[in-house]
């Protein structure tokens, strides 16, 4: 009975031996530091930090002071004049290390790069590599080195009889934090760029517009003959290349005065005035101006609308005969916005009266009491008084059940 115990001892000590027999053998060279000021006591608590990190990993570590002996008999006198592979190969042999490693920390630019290489010393190939960036004080460095180790060798996996590896530092965030807030630097930037843009082109555009109603205006004056008013017409084109919504007619109003044409009867003109200033005026679809305004326009019927955003679009319906002056008084009436599905979809939707579309629709319109009517062929009308409230969405999903 007592033979058991000592069985067991036995095979526990035969089992460590060969555990640590098959657990390579490195041999860790000092570490090589270019443009940092780490001095030489903190670069050798930075050499033993990472021979614990690798013992960590299951490596056995060839002691430094067998380094440092070696290093003495072969004259080196320090690791310094050992920081190329062939001399840390050729040393590395020489203490029965089947592995050696080596390791740099470079300045770059306000950060280090630290970089570690492991070598195999029978077939004197590298065996990898892993590398990091951190703040060049020793405690980045030391961040740097466990980050750099783990890209290399993986995480830390306790060996049987020795310690864990020490506990994770925590992450320096403050880099994170910089590029945050450079980030939201850059888009402030972006977005005021933006802005000066949108602010030059509308002013641009409202120069623009001026220009062209005095271009028209000359155009068609007879005291001047049709090459001189198709010259002031070319400079027009010539100061307004690019995103010119007037270039057509300008091009159009060229070629007819070159042949020694009038240009098309004027007709009359319209001056639109609005209780909102700065509203959008459109004429038969096209913008032609904000309010106020008077523009010249051929005789025949019209379609002008107003608009501004927050309120119902205004529209009306006008003729002008030759030389007549008409004033559109356009009145805007704070809006909300009124969205209308339905099921089934594809129903017609009428605003007290007046057509707005088919369901699903999302329309601006003018705050108050309205009468609303959804209807399709083969079901039942749907109507019902409704208030729309300014600056607020009305949404209904209406229901339409079959005749």
């Amino acid at each position: 009975m007592r033979l058991q115990p000592c069985l067991a001892a036995l095979l526990l000590l035969a089992a460590s031996a060969a555990l640590a027999q098959e657990r390579p053998i490195v041999a860790v060279f000092d570490l090589e530091v270019k443009g940092t000021t780490l001095d030489v006591g903190a670069v050798d608590r930075l050499t033993d930090y990472l021979g614990t990190l690798l013992a960590g990993r299951g490596y056995r570590v060839v002691p430094r002071s067998q380094l440092r002996g070696r290093l003495t008999e072969e004259k080196k006198g320090s690791f310094k004049e050992c920081y190329d592979q062939g001399c840390q190969i050729e040393i590395g042999k020489e203490l029965a290390a089947q592995k050696s490693l080596s390791s740099q920390v470079l300045k770059i630019g306000s950060s280090c790069k630290v970089a570690v290489n492991l070598y195999d010393l029978r077939t004197a190939a590298s065996d990898g590599a892993g590398s990091a960036t951190g703040k060049c004080d020793e405690d980045g460095v030391v961040g740097a080195l466990e980050q750099a180790v783990e890209a290399l060798l993986g995480k830390a996996v306790p060996v049987a009889g020795q310690p864990g590896p020490p506990a994770a530092k925590v992450p320096d965030v403050s880099e994170y934090e910089r590029l945050a807030a450079q980030a939201k630097a850059d888009e402030a930037g972006r977005l005021e760029a933006h802005r000066r843009a949108e602010a030059e082109r509308a002013q641009r555009l409202a120069a623009l517009e001026k220009a062209w109603d005095a271009v028209e205006q000359v155009a068609s004056s007879r005291g001047m003959t049709t090459q001189a008013r198709a010259g002031v017409v070319r400079k027009f084109l010539q100061d307004f290349p690019a995103d010119n919504p007037r270039e057509a007619e300008a091009r159009a109003l060229v070629a007819r005065l070159d042949r020694g044409e009038e240009p098309a009867s004027a007709g009359g003109r319209i001056k639109v005035v609005s209780n909102v200033p700065e509203s959008q005026v459109f004429l038969d679809g096209a913008r032609i101006g904000t309010t106020p305004l008077e523009r010249e326009v051929p005789a025949g019927e019209h379609y002008v609308a107003v608009q501004n955003r927050g309120y119902a679009r205004f529209e009306q319906k006008l003729a002008i005969e030759g030389g007549q002056v008409v004033t559109v008084a356009a009145t805007l009436v704070a809006s909300g916005q009124l969205r209308i599905t339905s099921n089934p979809p594809g129903m017609e939707v009428l605003l007290d009266g007046v057509r707005l579309g088919t369901t699903p629709i999302a329309v601006e319109a003018a705050a108050g009491e309205h009468i609303l009517m959804v209807k399709g062929t083969g079901y039942h009308e749907f109507r019902r008084a409704i208030e729309i409230v300014a600056g607020q969405a009305l949404a209904m999903d209406v229901k339409l059940e079959r005749r």
